[in-house]
């Protein structure tokens, strides 16, 4: 690539071939050839034509790293045509045709060259310096040491112990801090970093490269950095840098965060907007430079051809993951800060792409002074050359900090050797890990010691003569005149700034910019996800029908039946007006960490997102609220007056904004969506049941009516009642006394029967009927709408204060976690007493001092001879016996139109005590191969042979292989041996008894170099094993099941820094050497790592072979074959694996001569081939035995077995999952003492029985909160099922389902005990059982009700996730099919009372039968007391008592009482007598309490029956992998 004008030939060039298969933009041109200036393109240029692009350096060179290019930066043609000294050209173009247009400087242009629109950029910067203020940052570190809490080696919380622990952790945090409660990340150490130089920094995970990254980018959350630590920017502070300059020193972390339903351009586009700074180039609008910047950024990185596609994430198709991470890339780019740290930034690229990102730095550092740091895990020899200094870390501790080019001989002249074609990195890096490292020979010959723990190693550096030269620099650097320095930075940070931006703030453009541009993000998000919107809107009108209609019979009589339900039908209103917002708590987290990236490039306020979210989120708010009250209101029949209809509307919207921003306040203030639910749903309950429908304000208990009082939908719905009721007059639908006897009576012998009558009316005024029932006043009417938008107000400001400061999790060190038990083992032994350090156990593995010596034992080991375990007692690792080959495999899967071929035409065999790698470029099907001979291909079809041993495979195929996927999937809550013994119990053929396998097991530890922690909980990252140790175990897995036929593994380096890489590589090489026959995909290997593999499949782009052979000494015979057929030669220094990628044209800017597929066909070494699979498909049949019945068999164990060891293990998870259990039952100990005590020993009025039936209905109400407590665990479960277990043929889908079942129960018993003894007791049900004479029975059926609807509701929850992908999904599907429940179980609406359509929901609604029975046990056979209020009074005709008097009436009523039979003047009737009566309005019944018990347990069984044959439906595959008879095409 000498010059940028090859390099457009050579793309042009390649668009016609194609073949390239790097990630680079060259390729995607590829994908995408450039169509001529075609309409669409002449559009795009018009519009280029109004915007700039030539910014200043500052921002320029800043704001791209766009240096990258696809075209190498320094050619020396490039500097001919952009010389330093030419004027910068203003590429405002209105088309090419313009006098002045430069297609290198157009971003839609075939020719477009990054490094000369930066170099452009520059030039145009250094013509008017004072109105660009080029500025550049350096950074000095002196002394700089970090430090983190100790957790000592931390246990694992189990549901017995996390109460302890957490106490505990509270006193420490009381206590001040001792020595020992922290360790040292971070020993002191220095560097100096200059404006224009790049820095690599090299160590292995855990040795803390990433801590200094954030060390020096001022990023120290989550650890403490010491006070005698001396960071300097240009004399800046870390702490100026964080308060005023935050976006010009940015940390790029490793993982990639976005939000997955923008676009490319989208996501970009807004970080242009937020950094487009006012001294642009003259004449430009900001739009259009933001969208030029936007251009050349994608241009740049090579994401043009992806611009309108989704960014995407693990659930959201999207771009493919390199792509995402050149997203990121382009996105610090943007945002143009002047020091860069990247950490670990070319994860998931391949290395050409790699190479180009380094590339794009270097450009920018040289031509925009702009500094970086990368830590870089595996970097290649070209890569580092660009380089120009070096820092190696070890164990927090300094090796070494210096130029690039000097480092190794610093370390050759320390007394280390450097074999041939080892790159310079890799040679660093294996300075750490005493299992690589090679001591050079003179030095042991001469006996001069070499140092060799980290400790020692920097003890001779700080005597080292590199160190005394970098001190130098350090305090010449900070002698520098500072004051000016500061003043440059602060002119140009307030020059970039927009109009009316505080000059202090870190922020490039003001407050209302920053939530305009916000809002029009949100906007572009709900229009790319509008499904979520739609459903909130269309859901929330057919709940409006539903319930609506559910009142409509009864409403349309507009007399004083109606009371109740025009209450129950206000109250419902508002709920669910308020309600939906609950789930806004769900959209909160997933912009969480994207608002926290965002604020450390400092793009906007994080308040200022909250708030766009709270403006973006008010249409679909207000169209949902218009939808929903229209019909409701009008389906109820509410008063009919526009007045009172638009107040109603009003208030409803009030409540919905304000419960939003209650609960916008809760998400703001936990971390997770698990620690959100608890509050929001107790915050629910108390806000629902406070109200003043439930329990009227009259009748709250003297302690809890500060609730009320507090709560805003209590003052909402008063204003609601009194909007309804006020000047009203209801006719009267039922007198006392009335019927045959009573025909004549006039006046005020007569009254209605509701509160509020006065006798002699024939009706009953609305007021009255509220002042009687609720206390409530028309003047209070206009109170509710003040208070509840003080309180919008008020939440809203808090929403957004909360926001601005509630800081993200923090990070923590990495520790290794065991059980209890375990722990106090190692304690006794002495293990721990040593030193305070987390992880202590973990780096054992390599760093601690005092394990070096047993390092070079496990050197020797390495090498086979002195192996222990290679004779061990005939245990050993089984050996392969049989061979396994393949011939004219093909693949094909349907595409759009058609067919397409993935795999074409591959041959091989792998055999036993063989390491055959799998290579080739990416997507040339290497993943596909393997899961083809795995058997775990699910679509697409397989043509051609399999054989084991010349047999077709059986069913029991997939579990005699062992497969590690890319992905190290495990168990979260089990240990290390725990997990090897679940595989082998399982694997492993039933007639090897239970010792064995266990002892089998430690061999596989032994062998896996696990001893160490093998004990230890295998955890989250961070918190339990680290990278290596997790690959470590997924190969164990694969191990312990004792695979009978091969190994196959799937990129098992990926990922690994080369170290960790090396060392997989070696256990590979010693599995092989024991008789395992081993297939392996590989990514990008070094020349050390391809020397240790035997054969070679190597796949070219389509699936098709290029060559299998073995590979040979140094890789000669294969180096050998390729050039025999005319390839170039391989240069002595070089890697083999990239020479062979781009003898092929696989590497980006290579192509092929020859098409090596036809090659590899007509060699002779592919006849050898054919020949050798003819031989094994005639001879090997024979060779081995038939194989047994059982091993035929799909799995090795029983069903029984197999039931049995899933249902221990999940016992042992949930056990060790306290946060879910403990979420469990303190929801349910808190809901059901709120329930309790707020209804405390509730009397037998009439308001006291409906409270009671009130608190039954309140206490179903756990039903959401603790079914959306469960998904998120059956997910997981779920996930490592189907990902690990199901394929390995581990156990049946019906063990994995059937355990869920069982072990779920056990707890919510437990759960459904708590809540009975608490409730049952505190509403004081046991005195009405007690008065009735049936306290036992009575008793224990409402707990076995109690722990049945806790069962009912796990059901519930497993057959709506049974079938679902998401546990989102399922949890709406399943709040809204207990709404519907909730709603038709014939309380809020009696039977009588709802419209004939509706009557078989409420025989369906599970909640009928079982609310039915709870309240006949509850308040059953017992005598009612009216409250006064209650009684209605009235006068009797002259001369009669008012028992006379009523006496036909209650024998006709069968029901009421007088409180004094003998009185003449006023009577005071009670209108029921008997609970029982009470009971049948709401059409319950005491004797059908059984009938019920068993109906309901009918549900909680067909929950289960379903969800068992959802699951089996829905997720369970039906054939697998199998080779289809089809002939070949």
């Amino acid at each position: 690539m000498s010059s940028d004008i090859r390099d457009v030939e050579e793309r042009n060039s390649r668009s016609s071939s194609s073949s390239s298969s790097s990630n680079s933009a060259a390729q995607s041109i590829g994908q995408h050839p450039y169509r001529g200036f075609d309409s669409e393109a002449a559009e795009r240029v018009h519009e280029l034509a109004r915007t700039l692009t030539s910014q200043s350096l500052l921002y320029t060179a800043n704001s791209n790293n766009s240096s990258s290019s696809n075209h190498n930066a320094h050619n020396a043609d490039s500097r001919s045509v952009f010389s330093t000294d030419m004027e910068g050209v203003n590429p405002v173009f209105t088309n090419p045709d313009t006098p002045g247009y430069n297609p290198k400087l157009d971003p839609n242009s075939d020719q477009f060259s990054s490094t000369a629109w930066v170099q452009n950029m520059a030039n145009i910067c250094t013509s008017d310096p004072d109105f660009y203020k080029p500025y550049s940052l350096g950074c000095v570190w002196k002394n700089l040491s970090a430090s983190g809490d100790s957790a000592d080696v931390s246990y694992q919380s189990t549901f017995a112990n996390i109460v302890p622990k957490l106490l505990t952790k509270g006193l420490r945090l009381l206590k001040p801090s001792k020595e020992e409660d922290t360790f040292q990340i971070l020993k002191p150490m220095d560097g100096c970093l200059n404006p224009g130089e790049l820095l690599v920094v090299l160590g292995r995970p855990g040795s803390g490269c990433t801590t200094l990254l954030k060390s020096i980018s001022s990023n120290s959350h989550g650890f403490k950095i010491a006070k005698d630590s001396i960071v300097s920017y240009n004399s800046l502070s870390s702490s100026d840098i964080r308060k005023h300059y935050r976006g010009e020193v940015v940390y790029n972390a490793e993982s990639d965060i976005h939000l997955p339903h923008l676009t490319v351009y989208q996501t970009l586009f807004t970080v242009a907007r937020m950094k487009t700074p006012q001294n642009r180039i003259k004449g430009v609008d900001r739009e259009a430079y933001a969208n030029h910047v936007t251009e050349v950024a994608m241009a740049t990185y090579g994401l043009s051809h992806t611009r309108d596609t989704k960014v995407g994430n693990d659930l959201v198709r999207g771009v493919s993951g390199g792509e995402r991470k050149r997203v990121s890339i382009a996105e610090v780019a943007i945002c143009g800060a002047r020091f860069q740290c990247w950490d670990n930034a070319t994860r998931g690229l391949d290395s050409a792409t790699a190479l180009e990102f380094i590339r794009a730095l270097k450009t920018q550092a040289d031509i925009g002074k702009t500094a970086a740091t990368v830590a870089i895990y595996q970097c290649s020899q070209d890569a580092y050359d660009l380089f120009d200094k070096v820092c190696v870390l070890d164990d927090g501790y300094q090796l070494y900090f210096g130029p690039a080019k000097d480092a190794k001989k610093y370390f050759q002249d320390m007394g280390y050797y450097c074999p041939p074609r080892q790159t310079t990195a890799d040679f660093l890096t294996s300075i750490t890990s005493p299992t690589e490292r090679i001591i050079s020979k003179e030095f042991i010959e001469k006996g001069t010691r070499v140092p060799q723990t980290p400790k020692d190693m920097a003890e001779y550096w700080l005597q080292s003569e590199n160190y005394k030269n970098l001190i130098k620099d350090i305090d010449s650097t900070l002698e520098k005149n500072t004051d000016e320095a500061r003043n440059i930075i602060r002119d140009a940070h307030h020059a970039k700034q927009a109009k009316r931006a505080p000059p202090s703030s870190p922020y490039v453009v003001n407050y209302g910019m920053q939530v305009k541009y916000l809002l029009i993000r949100n906007f572009w998000r709900m229009k790319q996800s509008a499904s979520v919107t739609l459903w909130q809107v269309i859901g929330n009108s057919v709940m409006a029908f539903i319930l609506g209609s559910m009142f409509y019979k009864v409403m349309k009589k507009n007399d004083t039946s109606t009371f109740y339900f025009r209450g129950a039908a206000m109250f419902f209103a508002i709920l669910f007006n308020a309600f939906s917002c609950l789930l806004e708590i769900f959209s909160l987290y997933e912009t969480r960490p994207i608002t926290e990236k965002h604020r450390t490039y400092s793009l906007y306020h994080p308040s200022a997102d909250a708030f766009a979210s709270v403006l973006s989120e008010m249409p679909p708010k207000l169209i949902t609220a218009v939808c929903f009250n229209i019909i409701f209101y009008f389906l109820v029949d509410f008063r009919r007056n526009g007045g009172v209809f638009f107040f109603y509307f009003l208030i409803n919207v009030i409540a919905t904004f304000t419960l939003s921003h209650l609960f916008r306040c809760v998400g703001s203030l936990t971390k997770t969506l698990q620690e959100a639910m608890v509050p929001a749903s107790m915050l629910l309950l108390a806000i629902s049941m406070y109200t003043g429908f439930a329990i009227p304000k009259t009748k709250i208990l003297g302690w809890s009516i500060w609730i009320w009082y507090i709560n805003p939908l209590a003052y909402l719905f008063e204003s609601l009642m009194i909007n309804e009721f006020h000047d009203r007059r209801f006719p009267c639908a039922q007198y006392i006394p009335a019927g045959p006897a009573y025909q004549n009576i006039t006046g005020t012998q007569r009254v209605c029967s509701a509160v509020g009558a006065y006798p002699g009316n024939d009706y009953v005024l609305g007021d009255d009927f509220l002042k009687e029932s609720y206390d409530y006043e028309h003047k209070h009417k206009w109170r509710g709408f003040g208070i509840g938008m003080a309180y919008v107000v008020f939440f809203f400001f808090v929403y957004l204060i909360l926001c601005e400061y509630n800081e993200g999790a923090k990070q923590k060190g990495e520790m290794v976690v065991f059980l209890r038990s375990k722990i106090k083992q190692l304690k006794k032994e002495g293990k721990l007493q040593e030193k305070h350090r987390p992880g202590d156990i973990e780096n054992n593995a390599g760093s601690s001092p005092d394990s070096a010596t047993t390092e070079k034992k496990i050197l020797d080991d390495s090498s086979e001879g002195s192996d222990s375990s290679s004779d061990n007692a005939g245990l050993g690792l089984s050996k392969s016996e049989a061979i396994f080959h393949w011939r004219d495999l093909c693949y094909d899967v349907p595409i759009k139109g058609g067919q397409r071929r993935i795999l074409n035409n591959v041959d091989g065999w792998v055999k036993p005590g063989t390491l055959t790698a799998l290579m080739g470029a990416s997507g040339a099907g290497k993943t596909t191969l393997l899961d083809c001979l795995a058997e775990r291909v699910t679509m697409g079809i397989i043509t051609g042979n399999i054989f084991v041993d010349g047999r077709l495979r059986d069913e029991s195929f997939p579990r005699s292989i062992g497969y590690c996927q890319q992905q190290d999937l495990h168990l979260k809550t089990a240990t290390v041996r725990e997990s090897l013994r679940f595989s082998a119990c399982l694997r492993q053929p039933s007639s090897v008894s239970i010792e064995e396998k266990n002892r089998y097991v430690e061999e596989v530890i032994k062998i896996l170099e696990m001893q160490q922690y093998s004990d230890a909980v295998v955890g989250v990252a961070g918190e339990g094993l680290n990278v290596e140790q997790r690959k470590r175990l997924t190969i164990g897995v694969e191990l312990a099941a004792r695979p009978k036929l091969l190994v196959f593994l799937d990129e098992p380096t990926s990922g690994l820094d080369s170290q960790t890489a090396w060392d997989t590589c070696q256990l590979m090489r010693k599995l092989a050497t024991h008789g395992q026959a081993i297939l392996c995909t590989i990514h990008q290997p070094s020349a050390i790592l391809m020397q240790q593999f035997d054969r070679l499949l190597f796949l070219q782009k389509g699936g098709q072979t290029v060559y299998f052979g073995d590979l040979g000494e140094g890789c000669k015979t294969m180096i050998d074959y390729f050039e025999s057929k005319g390839a170039h030669k391989c240069p002595p220094d070089a890697n083999p694996a990239e020479w062979m990628l781009e003898v092929v044209g696989a590497a980006p800017g290579s192509h092929a001569t020859q098409d090596y597929n036809e090659v590899w066909r007509n060699s002779d070494e592919y006849k050898a081939v054919q020949e050798e699979l003819d031989w094994m498909e005639k001879n090997l049949p024979g060779r081995s035995k038939e194989p047994t019945a059982e091993e035929h068999k799909p799995f090795a164990a029983s069903l029984y077995y197999q039931f049995k060891m899933v249902t221990i293990r999940l016992f042992q998870q949930y056990w060790r999952s306290p946060d879910y259990l403990w979420s469990k039952f303190i929801l349910t100990i808190f809901n059901q003492v709120f329930i309790g005590f707020t209804f405390f020993k509730a009397d037998r009025s009439l308001q006291g029985l409906q409270n009671q039936m009130l608190s039954i209905f309140m206490y179903t109400v756990i039903f959401n909160p603790i079914l959306q407590q469960y998904l998120p665990s059956f997910v997981q479960q779920r996930d490592l099922y189907e990902a690990r277990e199901r394929p390995s043929r581990t156990f049946s889908w019906l063990a994995f389902f059937l355990s869920q079942i069982i072990v779920e129960i056990p707890w919510n018993i437990l759960a459904g005990t708590i809540a009975y003894c608490i409730y049952y007791y505190a509403v004081g049900f046991y005195a009405n059982a007690s008065a009735a004479g049936q306290l036992h029975e009575r008793g224990a059926l409402f707990w076995l009700f109690s722990i049945a609807f806790y069962v009912y509701i796990g059901s519930m929850g497993l057959l709506m996730i049974s079938f679902n992908e998401v546990a989102e999904t399922a949890a709406h599907m399943g709040t809204l099919l207990f709404t519907m429940a909730l709603s038709f179980c014939g309380v809020m609406a009696t039977p009588k009372a709802m419209p004939r359509f509706w009557i078989f929901m409420y025989r369906v609604s599970p909640l009928t039968y079982m609310i039915d029975a709870l309240l006949a046990l509850g308040v059953a056979n017992v005598d009612v007391k009216c409250s006064n209020y209650e009684m209605v009074k009235f006068t009797p005709p002259s001369g009669t008592t008012c028992g006379d008097y009523m006496a036909s009436y209650i024998k006709l009523a069968g029901t009421g009482y007088l409180s004094d039979p003998s009185a003449t003047d006023i009577c005071s009737f009670c209108a029921v007598s008997t609970t029982n009566a009470f009971l049948a309005t709401f059409s319950s019944h005491y004797y059908r309490r059984w009938r019920n018990y068993g109906i309901f347990i009918c549900y909680i069984a067909f929950d289960y029956i379903a969800a068992t044959f959802l699951y089996w439906l829905s997720r369970v595959p039906k054939n697998n992998g199998k080779i289809s008879e089809k002939p070949k095409k």
